[in-house]
């Protein structure tokens, strides 16, 4: 009976053990899992690194984009009060060619008269 009590005591003991190796593969599928999520978010939070990255440099080369415009408008400008220059040199020629002209016309008037 003693053997028994032993035999019976020994298949409770290795039940028990059983059922401990159970729940530590539970633990490990539990830890499997959270490990799964946390590397889930780890790829997530990289994709959104990636992404802000490519907006960055979508940003920098609209920003590019803009500095260029503006440097052929400001090149534009230029151009244009050069033309501007020419031409107030070309008028103020004119007025000196007229102002020569009106001084011939009066010095013939002085001869003729």
């Amino acid at each position: 009976a003693k053997a028994e009590f032993y035999r019976v005591q020994m298949e409770g003991i290795k039940a028990s053990v059983a059922v401990k190796g159970l729940l530590v593969d539970i633990y490990r599928a539990q830890i499997g899992a959270s490990t799964a999520l946390v590397q889930l978010y780890v790829a997530e939070m990289e994709g959104a690194r990636i992404q802000a990255s490519i907006d960055e440099v979508r940003i920098k080369s609209f920003a590019v984009e803009v500095q260029a415009y503006a440097a052929q408008v400001t090149a534009s400008t230029e151009r244009y009060r050069g033309y501007q220059a020419q031409i107030a040199g070309e008028a103020a020629k004119a007025e000196m060619y007229k102002a020569q002209v009106q001084g011939y016309g009066e010095e013939v008037n002085a001869y003729k008269a």
